[in-house]
């Protein structure tokens, strides 16, 4: 077991299994199962978070907790950049995974990675299979600590239309590590990319506006070429629709 070491003995949650939930305005933080082993999050969506803090929240996250899994979640409506995404690995996590989840209209953008310069970090912890559709700031916000490590990001989409101004990658926040691969990132709006030292970039794909040279992102074998999408017409409400059919 991880944990934090400042927790002595980390005892966990076991478990933990948060389903099916329909969340909307809420004031902080939405689906938060901290001090967990385990824990299962999937098929929820929300509405609407950090709607009245003045504190830093997001969506679905876990803090202090081994091998959370989050996957097939919505997200939405997130307020402001304090945190206002939907997605986060936070301080003293290992073996999160967020996978074929949907995020879109987020002001705070889609992943934060927040190590901590105390504590154990953050380690070993996956975003893939997922879709962001016009989330706002910029797509990953990065926190000042030097604690995270193995961090992947792969095989997801980062979609952003003509009235966008999100970027997509920035060099904010501490010296940690991370490896972006197999991602396609599309950029219609007039936001820009910028490498981060210690990041590796592999395999992603390049399409719209300020396309990155490889000053830019130093990426192993780019691509440029169109997705082909067979349809850009992202659904809303997504998961409600198809809980309509099957529950």
């Amino acid at each position: 077991m991880y944990g934090d070491k400042t927790k002595t003995p980390w005892t966990p949650i076991l478990n933990t299994y948060i389903a099916r939930n329909k969340l909307f305005n809420i004031g902080g933080d939405g689906i938060a199962p901290h001090m967990t082993e385990s824990a299962v999050i999937e098929y929820n969506f929300i509405d609407g978070y950090n709607t009245t803090s003045e504190g830093f929240n997001a969506g679905m996250w876990v803090w202090n907790s081994d091998n959370a899994l989050f996957q097939y979640n919505e997200a939405t409506g997130g307020i402001s950049i304090r945190d206002g995404m939907p997605w986060d690995f936070d301080q003293a996590n290992k073996g999160t995974i967020y996978q074929y989840n949907y995020s879109y209209g987020n002001e705070g953008g889609t992943l934060l990675i927040c190590p901590e310069n105390e504590g154990n970090g953050i380690v070993d912890c996956i975003f893939r299979y997922n879709l962001s559709y016009n989330d706002l700031y910029q797509t990953f916000t990065i926190g000042v600590g030097d604690t995270a490590q193995n961090i992947q990001v792969h095989n997801n989409v980062f979609y952003l239309d003509e009235t966008m101004n999100t970027n997509h990658m920035v060099a904010q926040g501490g010296n940690n590590h991370a490896e972006i691969f197999n991602n396609i990132f599309v950029n219609y709006g007039t936001g820009t990319y910028t490498k981060k030292d210690k990041w590796q970039y592999r395999h992603n794909l390049y399409v719209g506006h300020n396309v990155p040279d490889y000053e830019t992102i130093p990426d192993v074998q780019p691509l440029y070429s169109d997705p082909q999408f067979v349809n850009t017409d992202f659904p809303v409400r997504f998961l409600i629709r198809i809980w309509k059919h099957v529950m």
